[in-house]
């Protein structure tokens, strides 16, 4: 049973909202048509001539990645590229192409929370603020006995959370006064009269990026015919989404111990380290890729080593001469281990939604680029 791509696309977007990407990132269907019928997804960190093959093997009509096979504009589409080969050999095969990238490493369970948890930190903070959601307020005026159902569908819609509380709202009884004049259909009241109606302002709080659907579901649970709402910037911090995880080991371990885990977490054979094999980790902070530019702000935070991939050399001395310590688990494989979870969310939600059964595959066929002899 096929599965529309822009349902597919939906549920991504889900998990990891295309406004959480950096500026110079380029998510999001990066070759096709939302609108094609899905048979089979291919799940891959990157897109390479072997993952082609095998999508084409497997009669994968979109392949999800993480890294997204196109970053700039094209001038032109030749086989003498081998970028622009690797994109009509795609389009070629019917194939389509959809990336979550640094969406991905950043939303709430994401790549970089996957991490934290897999490795078993405790009091998991962000440490780095790329994206803010900020928080407003709406308030809606509804006639006595229906404030209920305005107040399911906000809550339905995601509106009113406060901390760990959900479904926060505050209401206050009133008078509310209208005319409906020529050409309404009124729910109460006539045409050409002023009508007197008991209501309650109902107010709860809405994260920004939510606000649209939230109006939208609002609205619909809504009795009138012209709803009065009113939505409210907010001074109030919002939620924060970063790259960077940080949080703590109970009970410590050595730096050896631990350069262990990390590699079973990872599936990896070896990490380069930086630091004493015995010193005592407690406060660990990990970026999953390329995040060596976030050792300074792990070191601030007062981690005693940073976890991710591509560190050089001057990147090594610094944390060296810093005193916080290093573990370097590849680019590869601080991200390729997330993709199973990727594809199990996927099948997991096409279920809970009722859009039917396809197969989602796990890339066989991508492999680290980097190879250690």
């Amino acid at each position: 049973m096929a599965v529309i791509l822009k349902d597919i696309m939906d549920i991504i977007e889900k998990r990891a909202p295309s406004y959480l990407a950096a500026d110079f990132d380029n998510p999001g269907l990066l070759i096709g048509d939302e609108n094609s019928s899905i048979d089979s997804i291919l799940v891959s960190l990157d897109i390479d001539d072997k993952v082609i093959d095998e999508a084409v093997q497997k009669r994968c009509n979109l392949i999800v990645t993480h890294h997204p096979l196109i970053f700039h504009p094209f001038k032109s589409l030749k086989a003498s590229n081998f970028k622009e080969r690797l994109i009509l050999r795609i389009v070629s095969s019917g194939i389509n192409v959809y990336a979550a990238h640094t969406n991905l490493d950043s939303c709430k369970n994401g790549i970089n929370d996957y991490l934290a948890h897999k490795l078993g930190l405790n009091d998991i903070s962000i440490l780095d603020d790329s994206y803010e959601d900020k928080l407003v307020k709406i308030a809606v005026y509804v006639p006595e006995g229906y404030e209920k159902k305005v107040q399911e569908a906000l809550a339905l819609a995601d509106a009113g959370h406060i901390g760990k509380y959900s479904c926060c709202t505050f209401n206050a009884k009133g008078e509310g006064t209208f005319k409906p004049l020529e050409g309404t259909h009124p729910f109460i009241g006539e045409m050409g009269k002023i009508e007197h109606v008991k209501e309650v302002r109902v107010e709860t709080i809405a994260r920004e990026s939510m606000l649209q659907s939230i109006i939208q579901s609002m609205l619909k649970a809504h009795p009138y015919e012209e709803p009065a709402y009113d939505v409210y910037p907010l001074k109030n911090s919002g939620v924060k989404y970063g790259f960077v995880r940080a949080g703590c080991l109970n009970p410590p371990i050595t730096l050896s111990k631990l350069c262990l885990r990390v590699k079973d977490m990872l599936n990896i054979d070896s990490v380069n380290v930086v630091g004493n094999p015995d010193r005592i980790i407690k406060r660990v902070g990990l970026c999953s890729g390329d995040g060596a530019e976030f050792i300074p702000l792990a070191y601030r935070d007062g981690c005693d080593v940073f976890i991710t991939g591509d560190i050089r050399y001057h990147d090594a001395c610094d944390a060296r001469d810093m005193g916080i310590c290093i573990i370097d688990g590849g680019h590869f494989g601080t991200e390729h281990v997330y993709m199973k979870e990727l594809a199990s969310y996927i099948k997991d939600e096409l279920k809970s939604r009722g859009l039917g059964q396809i197969d989602i595959a796990l890339s066989q066929n991508n492999k680290d680029p980097i190879n250690k002899v």
